[in-house]
């Protein structure tokens, strides 16, 4: 069971890891300024990419567009055309993982109908309810 945990944080984490965490206000000064190189937008995550080479991260709200934003913090449209803004979608592990979450526990705690006479799974949950 630990290896089942650890194997599914070990796909959700990133390669790299987080940058630091700035606010959208900063974002917008470095997108002004013409010091961000890309940003990737990945559901409520921003990962933005300096031109010096440093990483750092923001959140914006869910549903939310980090053009309209922008632009709402005075950015304008040639600085935002310049930042180089990429949207990624939901990585495939993460769909993967949404997928199978919900079944695990009925796999677990449940007799499968091929195994009726053999030992339940859940032998531990077994003996603590009926030593009460």
């Amino acid at each position: 069971m630990f290896l089942v945990v650890a194997a599914i944080f070990s796909f959700t984490l990133g390669e790299d890891g987080p940058g630091s965490e700035v606010t959208l206000s900063k974002v917008a000064e470095q997108v002004s300024s013409g010091l961000v190189d890309k940003i990737d937008v990945s559901e409520n995550k921003l990962t933005v990419y300096l031109k010096d080479g440093a990483k750092e991260t923001a959140t914006k709200e869910p549903q939310s567009d980090l053009i309209d934003i922008l632009s709402s913090l005075n950015v304008s449209a040639d600085s935002i055309k310049n930042a180089n803004i990429q949207i990624k979608g939901p990585s495939g592990s993460s769909v993967l993982i949404s997928a199978i979450l919900p079944f695990l526990p009925v796999y677990l705690f449940s007799d499968a109908p091929g195994r009726r006479g053999q030992q339940p799974r859940h032998v531990v949950w077994t003996v603590a309810s009926q030593a009460f």
